[in-house]
């Protein structure tokens, strides 16, 4: 089958909706996408910091404040449901900021990297997601240490599933008959063949769900360094495996959320506490064009990758990614908020955020940031 993106671009013209929309915790959906280095020093300590995080703020109406504190703890050491002042608490313990690198070579240096990724996101029921956390020495004899975690928000519940709430006993009790024949199953939808000789004691010990069935971390121990693959078993036979309370979670009739009643007068900040307008005297444009332009057009056309999972699925659909148009023309702050799937979500995100600079709005002859909404359709023929 020969596969075509189609991407439909629409400029939406901003108004009170848009407003409630970011003024307000408690939306349908809105996952933020943020990124950045740091750099930190402590006495003779160099620590340099890789931030990539696809953030859940607000899921099916809730502002998921217990889903923000396991983050947190187990991202930044400190339960605070803020990521910005989680985040904030973390670099301050490692040190004070630097702009650049020392010339002295005395320092020690460390590489910290954290990352969350999104796996599925199914309405109403749960999401689910990957953290990585790791450390490296640099020039050391330390071994650095890597954290790896799938898990599954509960959103009916309000509560994290790891693999030991989503599977049954006996699949988690290594060396049980089940357990063997859900190993075995793991192992025979791996990325790849398993090595004459492999331990499969210690393959996999983490899992979540998503649509097409669980998918479980598995690790490879290869010259002394763990490598990390991901294994989906089928759902048809995942369900032999899973937990009654994990089962539910896939079949239980899904309570009613209504929508919150906004508030629609005042303005609205970001983190920075800069004001962020919706409407202005001069909107911005994009390389002199508005961004319903064939220029637009064309640069997403040519930017955008159409991810091969979704192709092979045979998923498209529309997203929808909010974001700032800086003073500077630049693009900060990218959210989506309406989904699709997180391969088509992340990409529309990558695309819009690489853009080149806008024109900025501007009221008053002045430059001011402005929100901007851009829907991306993606479509398979």
């Amino acid at each position: 089958m020969r596969n075509k993106l189609l991407l439909l671009l629409l400029f939406l013209p901003f108004s009170a909706w848009a407003q409630q929309a970011y003024e307000h915790k408690a939306e349908r959906y809105r996952v933020e996408y943020r990124d950045g280095h740091f750099l930190r020093k402590n006495d003779h300590t160099l620590h340099f910091v890789k931030l990539n995080v696809e953030w859940p703020v607000s899921l099916d109406y809730q502002t998921l404040d217990h889903l923000h504190r396991y983050l947190t703890t187990q991202f930044f050491g400190n339960d605070e449901p803020c990521l910005e002042r989680a985040l904030d608490h973390y670099l301050d313990s490692l040190g004070t900021p630097l702009t650049q690198v020392p010339d002295d070579g005395s320092f020690r240096t460390y590489y910290h990297t954290l990352d969350l990724t999104e796996v599925e996101y199914v309405a109403g029921r749960y999401i689910s997601m990957r953290m990585v956390n790791k450390w490296e020495p640099k020039d050391t004899a330390e071994r650095g240490s890597e954290t790896q975690t799938l898990f599954t928000y509960d959103l009916i519940h309000d509560q994290v599933m790891t693999a030991r709430e989503l599977l049954r006993a006996s699949a988690r009790r290594t060396n049980s008959a089940t357990w063997w024949e859900l190993t075995k199953n793991i192992v025979y939808n791996m990325p790849g063949e398993l090595e004459e000789g492999d331990d499969l004691f210690t393959l996999w010990s983490e899992g979540c769900l998503m649509r097409l069935g669980m998918v479980f971390d598995v690790g490879e121990d290869y010259d002394g360094s763990l490598y990390h693959l991901l294994s989906i078993v089928p759902e048809k036979e995942a369900r032999k495996y899973m937990s009654k309370q994990a089962r539910a979670l896939l079949d239980e009739e899904l309570p009613e959320r209504a929508a919150p009643d906004y508030d629609a007068t005042g303005d609205f900040h970001t983190a920075d506490t800069a004001k962020v307008y919706v409407v202005a005297q001069e909107m911005p444009t994009f390389q002199g064009f508005l961004a319903s332009s064939p220029e637009m057009n064309r640069y997403l056309v040519q930017n955008v990758r159409y991810p091969r999972l979704e192709q092979l699925l045979q998923i498209d659909g529309r997203v929808v990614v909010q974001f700032i148009v800086e003073k500077d023309g630049s693009v900060s702050s990218a959210a989506v908020i309406n989904p699709i799937s997180p391969g088509l979500d992340r990409e529309a995100v990558r695309v819009i955020s690489q853009m080149p600079r806008w024109q900025p709005g501007r009221i008053d002859g002045q430059p001011v940031r402005m929100l901007m909404h851009l829907p991306v359709t993606y479509k398979i023929f």
